[in-house]
């Protein structure tokens, strides 16, 4: 998505996969089907934010037997977050 231009932060597209964020930054997220607008807030814990194109052929899903999930494609770090 940061490669289509449709990261921004504060406005300003942004073309950089290292690109930091700070407690205030606005980011929005736009592409033809979804647009997320947040506020970068401060947060007690740490939290992790990844975006993530799961490839065709994969599911979203903890567990399917039927199907790949992209838990699969994951570092095993992520394996235990949640995804919406």
């Amino acid at each position: 998505m940061v490669k289509q231009g449709h990261i921004f932060i504060n406005g300003k597209k942004i073309d950089s996969y290292t690109q930091e964020v700070v407690t205030g930054d606005k980011l929005k997220v736009k592409d033809q089907k979804l647009t997320i607008e947040e506020t970068i807030q401060e947060v007690q814990k740490k939290s992790t934010l990844i975006l993530f194109n799961k490839p065709k052929g994969y599911v979203a899903s903890k567990s399917d037997p039927h199907n790949k999930t992209i838990y699969e494609l994951l570092p095993p770090e992520y394996i235990n977050y949640y995804y919406i």
